[in-house]
């Protein structure tokens, strides 16, 4: 095989036109790119120079060479440029799977973000159901998965993105829409729109109730909180969910009210198991996690 150092040394030659002006750019000894030369033409067993009057002169044959030579440290230089940009996260392909509650507010401003500034990344964006999400990332066929709630410990490697509360969405007009908080007791003749008992949220809801000693009133079970805030607007009730659909502001018509006590969510972002994250992922999680806080000060969610 060619060496890469031997051809480099030819064309350091051949554009300079002197065995020492060559020596002088490349930082060796004359010596050193005499050696070269001779170690190149063995190789291709083709004579490259002929010694006229004291100073090298090409041959023919070395002519016909350069071209490609040129051609060839033409593709070098590609490749150290384009190694450049994945080094610095401008140039790659994403796959990210996400639950609905994130995608359509955090994770596509956050995809906006980040490919304004390196339009050169391909995002391909899966709105999956949680398991779904779980398996996409456990089967490495997405570099990253991004869930509303946090993961048990051990199943993938995750990152806490925020931390918001819980909220009650109500029409504008309606008599909670004034309260700077609701509770459970404020709730408990209400038609609840909101989770089923086996998701994180909805849990969580039941079981604050249940401390309190109500029932959890829940009306309409739905499992995407757009689904749920087009109920509300459609007066079927009032909803109990994750405030991410609404940022950062509630559509015309409604608005997010506080629970209290507050209902902690921690949104987080998983790998896959068993591959290094590529530094196009590092930089997204880096840009998510910017953009889901950024959203949330917006709206004086932060918890």
């Amino acid at each position: 095989m060619l060496n890469v150092r031997h051809l480099a040394v030819f064309r350091a030659v051949m554009q300079i036109g002197t065995v020492s002006g060559a020596a002088r750019m490349l930082h060796v000894s004359q010596p050193a790119v005499t050696k070269s030369l001779q170690l190149l033409e063995a190789r291709l067993s083709v004579t490259l120079f002929e010694r006229l009057k004291g100073r090298l002169q090409p041959t023919p044959d070395c002519e016909i060479l350069m071209p490609a030579i040129e051609r060839l440290f033409s593709d070098i230089d590609a490749v150290e440029h384009l190694a450049d940009e994945v080094r610095r996260g401008q140039v790659g392909h994403l796959k990210i799977a996400t639950v609905s509650n994130v995608a359509a507010t955090a994770v596509t401003t956050a995809v906006s973000r980040f490919t304004q500034m390196r339009p050169r990344v391909r995002v391909d964006i899966h709105v999956l159901a949680t398991r779904m999400v779980l398996r996409e990332v456990s089967n490495n066929q997405v570099d990253l998965g991004v869930l509303d709630v946090p993961l048990a410990a051990g199943h993938c490697e995750a990152v806490e993105l925020c931390r918001a509360e819980a909220v009650c969405v109500v029409p504008s007009q309606h008599p909670l829409a004034s309260k700077a908080h609701v509770t459970a007791a404020d709730l408990a003749e209400q038609r609840i729109i909101s989770f089923a008992h086996d998701t994180v949220i909805g849990w969580m809801f039941r079981e604050a109730f249940g401390a309190k000693r109500i029932p959890f009133p829940v009306c309409i079970v739905t499992n995407q909180t757009a689904i749920a805030c087009a109920l509300v607007s459609q007066g079927a009730g009032i909803a109990l969910v994750d405030p991410f659909v609404l940022l950062p502001t509630a559509p015309a018509g409604l608005t997010m009210v506080p629970f209290r006590p507050a209902i902690d969510i921690r949104p987080t972002v998983i790998c896959p198991p068993t591959r290094p994250v590529s530094v196009v992922a590092d930089e997204f999680i880096n840009t998510l996690q910017a953009t889901m806080n950024d959203l949330l000060k917006k709206s004086r969610l932060t918890s």
